[in-house]
């Protein structure tokens, strides 16, 4: 047991929170609300709560309403249902709607209802830190496996450092939680590229006009990296936000899978649009017009958008000069005039040793253009 659990407890009845501040109050940090819309009150504070215990039965909104906003406000949190006989089976199907993580008869014994505020703090320990372990190791993972495409296919990923900056500023901004998986999905959702011909994968962003057997040969790449993303284990909905981010917004944004492709085509439309004197948060003011209730909502996010590098500067430097965040302002060729990396890739760890293996099998054409932060 434990000072630094903070439980709210949620009754219509004064005396019973009251006699639950009395009870619970010596060993936890206890928050006590009149009601379901006094107890979202308190969860709109931001305050951090391990345990939010509800009574079921209560005027204008019941407890098993009640913790559903808490779902929202608080998911992390354990929720914990206190009822009667008569509402027993309305508590279960709350249960097993997976909105609660227990519910208790009253009158619930003071040993029981402690040990289940242990157990419901330690499970709410236990998902964070297995979101952490996921949010750095998948991170990390994606990361690498990014580089290494790159490496293959540079013209596939060379805006993904951009795109991914803008879906996690969406997500820092929208208060998202499971962060991973749509950063996961703005990392990869040029894979399916890598198995079209790379001569046509290199017009797409040559401004070249396409034909439309080759539009259609394009689209295909959509479905070919959900496909690749698929058996991936926990990445059934990475692979569906890769799948459907060429698709239309919907109205309303009901699952991460929506919001994710929705953000994923937010940050291309944007950045399309980018140029040196047009930042992200001026276009995405711009063309929030342009959108339906899902789509403005989430330009909204990019109005105070800020680049990684906001301010830039163009510098020749050698092969040896180059490190690593460095970005081409022009291709990188042999001295024969062979393209080896395209403009504006970003410059990382594997890619500069790549090129200075290159530049030591035969010297390449210098000095070379990059974009440096100042």
């Amino acid at each position: 047991m434990s000072n630094d659990i903070r439980v709210l407890c949620v009754d219509d009845e004064p005396r019973v929170l009251e006699g639950l501040d009395r009870t619970l109050g010596d060993t936890y940090e206890v928050v006590t609300a009149e009601g379901g819309a006094a107890g979202i009150v308190e969860l709109e504070r931001g305050v951090d709560f391990d345990v939010i215990i509800s009574d079921m039965r209560m005027p204008n909104m019941n407890g098993a309403v009640f913790l559903g906003h808490a779902r929202r406000l608080a998911p992390d949190a354990a929720r914990v249902l206190l009822t009667g006989e008569a509402d027993a089976e309305s508590a279960r199907a709350a249960v097993n709607e997976g909105q609660i993580f227990r519910y208790l008869m009253k009158p619930c014994p003071v040993d029981e209802l402690m040990r289940v505020i242990e157990t419901g703090a330690a499970a709410k320990r236990r998902v964070i830190a297995d979101r952490e372990l996921l949010e750095t190791t998948v991170t990390g993972s994606v990361k690498l496996l990014g580089e290494v495409l790159a490496l293959a296919a540079p013209s596939c990923f060379r805006e993904t450092p951009a795109i991914t900056s803008i879906v996690e500023h969406m997500c820092e901004r929208a208060g998202l939680v499971e962060t991973w998986k749509f950063r996961a999905a703005a990392m990869l959702h040029t894979l399916g590229y890598i198995a079209l011909p790379a001569a046509l994968v290199e017009r797409r962003t040559s401004g070249v006009a396409l034909s439309p057997a080759e539009q259609r040969e394009l689209g295909t790449a959509a479905e070919i990296g959900a496909r690749l993303l698929a058996g991936v284990p926990r990445f059934h909905e990475v692979a569906e936000m890769v799948r459907r981010h060429r698709e239309k917004i919907p109205a309303r944004l009901d699952d991460d899978i929506t919001r994710g492709a929705a953000m994923i085509s937010i940050a291309i439309e944007v950045l399309n649009d980018v140029t040196a004197t047009r930042r992200v948060s001026q276009i995405a003011r711009g063309r929030a017009v342009n959108h339906g209730p899902a789509g403005r909502a989430l330009l909204e996010l990019l109005f105070d958008y800020q680049a990684k590098r906001p301010m830039e500067s163009i510098a020749a430097v050698k092969v040896g000069e180059l490190r690593p965040g460095m970005v081409l302002e022009e291709n990188l060729t042999s001295r024969s005039g062979n393209v080896l990396f395209a403009k504006g890739n970003e410059l990382t760890a594997p890619l500069l040793e790549r090129i200075r293996q290159f530049h030591k099998a035969a010297p390449l054409a210098e000095p070379v253009k990059v974009r440096l932060a100042a």
